[in-house]
């Protein structure tokens, strides 16, 4: 027997609890109630307005569970990309990444990437995971991110660069460049992905190649699986 009782109201109200726990277990619930109880829906929308912001979490959250073919919350969670809270952020992330969802809110991640804080840019970096928006604006975007100020989102766009990129060689030559950014992590970022893109130019394997010798002992170790996988696709193709 369900735990939860029988008032819909009182379930609402656990949206509210700021349990994460507490909340997604009543999301579910409003989800599982609202397909034979027509009042659900109309509520989790008016408590989007709420002043209480772990209720226009939940009931963020719980409208999320109706499925991605409802729109009602994607305001919400586009804000909720900017959290201070990892797990709201994340969610959020995960929700808008839908390709139902992405196709809906792209224009909105593609301005947060240029005008969004750095944590909006970098979670927005990470929704446009997806071939969905794989388009000559969103390359734009992503190239334009590869020289943030802020080192995570530079991060975020080499990421989401490798994984949607359908010009390797551009985008490959593009990651070359972060193998001397700045910030160590985006310098083994930029060598394990270039290991993974696999396209061996000269002027690739001789950037690799002049930091096997750098201080930096992880990125010594990245640029080594680097150019091992890159020379074992060169050998596979001759």
């Amino acid at each position: 027997m369900s735990s939860f009782p029988v008032d819909a109201a009182e379930i609402l109200q656990r949206l509210g609890s700021g349990d994460s726990r507490i909340q997604r277990a009543a999301a579910e619930e409003c989800a599982r109630r609202a397909s034979t109880d027509p009042t659900i829906r109309p509520k989790l929308v008016a408590a989007l307005g709420s002043a209480d912001a772990p209720l226009r979490w939940g009931a963020a959250y719980a409208l999320s569970r109706l499925g991605p073919a409802f729109d009602e919350a994607d305001d919400a969670f586009v804000e909720y990309l900017g959290s201070e809270v990892s797990d709201v952020r994340w969610t959020a992330t995960e929700i808008l990444s839908d390709p139902i969802v992405l196709r809906r809110v792209a224009e909105r991640m593609r301005n947060l990437i240029a005008n969004g804080t750095p944590v909006q840019r970098r979670m927005a970096l990470y929704c446009l995971r997806n071939e969905c928006v794989n388009s000559a604006q969103f390359d734009a975007s992503i190239d334009r991110a590869l020289d943030d100020q802020d080192h995570n989102v530079r991060l975020a766009a080499m990421s989401c660069l490798a994984q949607i990129t359908r010009r390797k060689p551009e985008a490959a030559e593009r990651l070359s460049e972060r193998l001397f950014d700045e910030n160590a992590a985006v310098r083994r970022a930029a060598a394990a992905h270039l290991g993974k893109l696999e396209v061996a130019t000269s002027q690739i394997l001789s950037s690799l190649e002049s930091l096997r010798d750098h201080p930096d002992v992880s990125l010594r170790r990245a640029v080594d699986q680097a150019l091992t996988r890159l020379r074992d696709r060169t050998s596979r193709s001759r």
